[in-house]
């Protein structure tokens, strides 16, 4: 490759590192209108709860939070099946029991409802399970609750993190109860629950056909209603049902989702507005508390499949368990500390490379800061990988172990120089010497990694992705990108041994 050519090649892998590092580590303006700055690519990476630091649109998330597990209807934890046999006395129901409930994976299953005759789960059970997902993903979606995580666990189990801000908490972990509840809304009235008839809808129709959603609203004295908005067939149905009930004397009105009942009114008088305004004056709702349960309401009346199209004539409900606080275990400033521990090994790192070879440390840098840059990205692009301690000791461990193939790769290229060689053909022969050793090496940790991922618990799971994406971009580095700049660099000097900071071992002829 000639000089033009390389120049050119150095100018645009310059140009490509220095656009990604602003793009990954600068704030740049927005240039006025709502939105004032574009933050970097390192604050839109989630980050682990348990570091700990102030970081969010309003600042107010320090790491930890609140987290639950929802089992599905028939579907238990190994711990829960386990504590629950061995609590039982021995017997026709403890053997019951232990027969009802079959392990597939690291779950419990009700092997007559959710299993088929292969021990297998169910078809029927999946398409549920996918539903009730679905639906506790789009609920908490609108509560735009920032850094919110929601993972599936052990194929059919969700776990919810909601972290903890300046809001109350309970307001949040309120949500993991309703927004568990699962089954199209349906509107009853009565003097009681158990006997109470079904106003809305009416049979043959949907609830969409009678309410058009549900909203908040907050009045001047800083009160949280409900709104829930009915079309015009819903207001003239719900009139005439209500107007019966006040004429008797008493009665309520009960919405349900499902099985579970979210409001009960009582009805003094015929309902005839188009909207309704729901408080609870006894005890007020907060901002988020009414957020919540518009959004359960409006979720199930604008529902595109209706839940009894899935779940047939069966119920389908999640069960949460497991409801527990986290806090930032590592302090408030552990990703701060992380940071400047990262940016001293970088320093260190960079300042061996230069003292060591010379020019030549412009090598490594530019092929570490491109390794870097890369990684920032996938972990940007991959939505269950966090800055945590584990991503951060895999990106460490990548790092560490591309530095060693350079080193390794030039240590033979000046013994190889100091033999006689030329530059040329001490960098192609150390290459020769070490590409498969490299390549053994890079292929070996990533296999291992990625199996530890995928047979790995959750806490170990992170590291292990990301140390073996880390070591393929670390192979790649070593073999690939790193040998290319080293050819480019090399022609705009004419003292390559220098610029490699090479010497010559000097041989003397023994005289007689």
């Amino acid at each position: 490759m000639g000089k033009v050519k390389s120049a050119i090649c150095l100018v645009l892998a310059t140009l490509i590192i220095a656009a990604l590092s602003f793009i990954c580590f600068v704030a740049l303006p927005a240039g006025g209108g709502s939105i004032t700055q574009f933050d970097p690519v390192v604050t839109w990476i989630d980050k682990d709860a348990n570091l700990g630091v102030e970081y969010g649109a309003n600042e107010s998330y320090r790491g930890g939070g609140y987290t639950a597990t929802f089992y599905p209807e028939g579907v238990i934890s190994a711990a829960e099946f386990t504590d629950n046999l061995a609590g039982m006395p021995e017997g026709a129901e403890k053997d019951e029991y232990a027969e009802k409930y079959k392990k597939v994976g690291n779950l419990y299953y009700d092997a007559k409802e959710n299993l088929d005759a292969n021990g297998k789960v169910t078809e029927e059970f999946i398409a549920k399970f996918n539903y009730a997902k679905d639906r506790l993903v789009e609920r908490y979606e609108r509560m735009n609750i920032e850094n919110i995580r929601i993972d599936v666990v052990d194929n059919y189990a969700l776990r919810v993190f909601v972290p903890q801000s300046a809001s109350t908490a309970t307001a949040y972990t309120s949500t993991f109860s309703l927004f568990s509840y699962m089954g199209d809304l349906e509107v009853r009235y009565g003097s009681d629950e158990a006997s109470a008839t079904t106003a809305l809808p009416a049979a043959g129709k949907s609830i969409g056909d009678y309410v058009k959603g549900a909203a908040t609203a907050t009045d001047g004295d800083g009160t949280h209603y409900v709104v829930i908005s009915f079309t015009s067939e819903g207001k003239d149905r719900l009139a005439s049902r209500t107007a019966d009930v006040a004429d008797s004397g008493s009665g309520t009105l009960f919405f349900k989702v499902g099985e579970n009942t979210v409001i009960s009114l009582s009805i003094t008088s015929a309902i005839e507005d188009d909207r309704l305004y729901i408080s609870n004056p006894s005890s007020p709702f907060t901002a988020e508390a009414a957020q919540a349960l518009a959004i359960l309401i409006d979720s199930t009346a604008n529902a595109q499949v209706p839940a009894s199209e899935v779940f047939g004539g069966d119920t389908f409900t999640l069960n949460v368990d497991s409801i527990a606080t986290m806090r930032a275990l590592y302090g408030d400033s552990a990703l701060v500390y992380m940071y400047i521990a990262f940016g001293v090994l970088f320093v260190a790192m960079m300042v061996f490379f230069f003292v060591r070879y010379g020019l030549l440390g412009f090598v490594h840098l530019y092929t570490y800061l491109l390794f870097l840059l890369v990684t920032l990205l996938c972990m940007w692009s991959l939505s269950f990988i966090t800055i945590s301690t584990g991503t951060f000791a895999a990106v460490l461990l990548a790092s560490v172990l591309l530095s060693a193939s350079q080193a390794i790769v030039y240590e033979n290229a000046r013994k190889e120089y100091a033999a006689g060689k030329t530059v040329a053909a001490a960098v192609k022969n150390a290459y020769k010497k070490c590409f498969w050793h490299i390549f053994d090496l890079h292929i070996v940790v990533a296999g291992v990694s990625f199996i530890t991922y995928a047979i790995a618990l959750t806490q170990l799971s992170g590291f292990a992705f990301m140390l073996g994406l880390c070591t393929l971009f670390s192979g790649i580095c070593a073999l690939a990108v790193g040998r290319f700049m080293w050819a480019i660099m090399m022609r705009f000097t004419n003292k390559q041994g220098k610029f490699c900071n090479f010497k010559r071992v000097e041989v003397e002829d023994d005289e007689d």
